[in-house]
C-alpha cells in the first residue's frame, strides 16, 4: 500500500465511522433497558429523556440488564474514535505554510485526544469531568482548524464554512446543556453529537474529493 492510497483510506474510514456510529446507536436504542434518570419507569430509549451515554450502561435506568446495547453502542462509539484518527493526521496533507502547519497539528493532536476520552466515555460514561475534557479537546480542534482551513486558500470553502457552522451549534448547544431544565439539556446533547459526526463525516468526504483532484 503506498502513501497515496493510504490516505485515500484514512479520510474513508473516518466516514465509515460517523456513520457506523449514527447507525449502530440507532440499532442499539431498540435494545435499550429502558427507563432514564428523570423517570426509570419509562419505556424504552426515549430522545428526550435518555443521554446517548445511556446507551453503554451496563444495566439500564430500570434495572435491566443493558447488555446488548451496550456493546452495540459501544462498537459504534470505538470504531467513530479509532476511525477518525487516520483522517486527522492524513489531513495534515493538505497544508504547506508553516502557520497552517503550526495550526493543523495542534487541531490533529486536540482531535486525537477527543476521541480518546470519547472513547473512554464507554466506560465511565457518567464522568462530568472525562466529558468535560471531551467537549474542550473537540472545542480546540475546531479553533485550530478554523485557523488552518481560513489560511489555505487551496482547500474548498465549505470546509470552513462547515467548521463555522458546527462551532456555533457546539458554543449555543453547551448553554442549553447546563441549564436546570434536563429534557432540553438532553435533547441540545443529541443536536451536538449529531452535528460533530455530520462535520467529521463531510469533512473526510471533502479532504477525500480534494486529495483525489489533486492526484
Amino acid at each position: 500500500m503506498n502513501v497515496k492510497n493510504w490516505k485515500e483510506i484514512a479520510f474513508v474510514l473516518s466516514i465509515i465511522g460517523c456513520v457506523g456510529y449514527v447507525v449502530l446507536t440507532t440499532i442499539a436504542m431498540f435494545f435499550y433497558g429502558g427507563g432514564s434518570e428523570m423517570d426509570p419507569t419509562s419505556p424504552g430509549f426515549s430522545l428526550a429523556k435518555n443521554y446517548l451515554g445511556d446507551l453503554v450502561r451496563t444495566v439500564s435506568h430500570s434495572g435491566k440488564d443493558n447488555t446488548i446495547s451496550r456493546i452495540i453502542a459501544g462498537t459504534g462509539s470505538i470504531l467513530f474514535s479509532i476511525f477518525l484518527i487516520p483522517g486527522l493526521i492524513a489531513s495534515y496533507h493538505f497544508f504547506t505554510a508553516s502557520v497552517q502547519k503550526a495550526a493543523a497539528a495542534l487541531g490533529i493532536i486536540c482531535g486525537v485526544l477527543f476521541a480518546c476520552t470519547f472513547m473512554l466515555l464507554i466506560i465511565f460514561y457518567y464522568n462530568y469531568y472525562l466529558a468535560l475534557f471531551t467537549y474542550i479537546f473537540l472545542l480546540f480542534t475546531w479553533i485550530f482548524y478554523l485557523i488552518a482551513f481560513y489560511l489555505n486558500k487551496d482547500l474548498p470553502r465549505m470546509l470552513l464554512y462547515l467548521i463555522i457552522v458546527a462551532l456555533v451549534v457546539l458554543l449555543i448547544g453547551i448553554q442549553f446543556y447546563f441549564l436546570p431544565y434536563e429534557g432540553l439539556g438532553i435533547i441540545s446533547q443529541k443536536v451536538i453529537w449529531y452535528t460533530i459526526f455530520a462535520y467529521f463525516a463531510l469533512q473526510g468526504y471533502l479532504m477525500l474529493t480534494q486529495f483525489k483532484n489533486e492526484t
